[in-house]
């Protein structure tokens, strides 16, 4: 019941479509806003049922399962070398400190 922050990111990585069904705390909400960030917001579920069909279309159907995996390979940048979060934080700790 926590979040899927490192894994997301390491399947993502080698390009490993994911399913997640986000709370409403953050810590459940990071895997879904990877998926955003990468335009792949049908892998977001609300409820068991979506999430059991979306798990298995993504396991069950291979060129689905391909069709994400470019998807992700086509936006990993987005995702993995987008320097504006990192000067975001620096921006942040840097007014904190004045």
């Amino acid at each position: 019941h926590f979040s899927g922050g490192n894994t997301s990111l390491d399947a993502l990585s080698v390009g490993l479509p994911i399913v997640t069904w986000p709370g409403e705390l953050l810590r459940g909400r990071q895997s879904m806003a990877m998926l955003r960030i990468l335009g792949l917001e049908e892998l977001v579920v609300s409820g068991a049922d979506q999430y059991v069909a979306m798990v298995a279309k993504v396991c069950l159907q291979p060129g689905y399962r391909s069709e994400l995996e470019q998807r992700i390979s086509a936006g990993s940048a987005r995702l993995f070398d987008d320097p504006e979060p990192v000067a975001s934080l620096a921006r942040q700790l840097l007014e904190r400190l004045r």
